[in-house]
């Protein structure tokens, strides 16, 4: 498995807080089939600002600490970005590391809705032949009212990266019945560990991997959101998914409408 999105790096953003976290974490990671991560740290968030060359030395840092302790992984640079309006520039001038500094982009936005705009930022950075991959969906408050809400995101070629934990339940509810949402409409198309920790954001997969193939009722498909797909990813392969199908949200009944459920 390759996993697309970890806050592996210790001590640089509120990831792992120090090496022998990290450690633990790669161990972790290894024990559950994974033999790729991206590191995709915080970057223009209004905390944390990663410098390419940075997360480059430190990358090859990490990769020499793993090979001393002889663990079969290795990482490689990136970051998760936070959207603004000149992101794209941003990239073009080198100051944002896209994924293993491919043609793909990690995408983060604001928990509480998809903002204005979005889609002309994904416009000018496919403009630059770079494919965004939009981080939790599943976790954005209007994403999680409104799963149609994306849609245009998703026809316009943008990758849906669902975390693991929410498949499960460890974001709660209502994150889980969305991720389960997309998965089922065909609106996602990455499962990663967004791991920020050993004990509770960890970075395992699996068990997340089982439950979205009992949803998409294909176990195939579901390994391909970890394995091949990511795989296209890490090697800047265009990767273009199939068709999503809309959601239609439950209808409500007469007693719902009187009780106001």
């Amino acid at each position: 498995m390759i996993d697309c999105h970890h806050h592996i790096i210790p001590s640089f953003d509120d990831g792992a807080r120090d090496p022998s976290v990290t450690l633990k974490m790669c161990r972790i990671a290894v024990e559950d089939g994974v033999k790729g991560i991206i590191a995709t740290p915080h970057h223009r968030n209004g905390l944390y600002n990663s410098s390419p060359d940075v997360v480059r030395e430190k990358v090859r840092k990490l990769n020499k600490a793993i090979r001393k302790v002889g663990l079969d992984l290795t990482i490689y640079p990136g970051c998760e970005a936070h959207i603004s309006p000149h992101l794209a520039e941003s990239v073009e001038a080198g100051e944002t590391l896209t994924l293993n500094e491919g043609c793909y982009l990690l995408l983060e936005l604001p928990p509480q809705e998809v903002p204005a705009g979005v889609e002309q930022v994904v416009f000018e950075l496919q403009s630059r032949g770079i494919y965004p991959i939009l981080a939790h969906p599943e976790r954005i408050g209007s994403v999680q009212r409104d799963p149609n809400s994306i849609l245009p995101l998703v026809h316009a070629g943008v990758l849906m990266q669902l975390t693991g934990l929410s498949i499960t339940g460890g974001f709660g509810h209502e994150a889980k019945e969305c991720a389960a949402t997309l998965l089922a409409r065909r609106m996602a198309h990455i499962i990663a560990s967004d791991a920020h920790s050993f004990r509770h954001r960890t970075p395992r997969l699996s068990m997340a991997v089982e439950a979205a193939a009992e949803i998409l009722e294909d176990e195939i498909e579901a390994r391909r959101m970890v394995e091949d797909i990511p795989s296209m990813v890490l090697r800047g392969e265009p990767y273009e998914p199939p068709p999503p199908v809309d959601y239609e949200p439950p209808k409500r009944s007469f007693f719902s409408f009187l009780w106001g459920r």
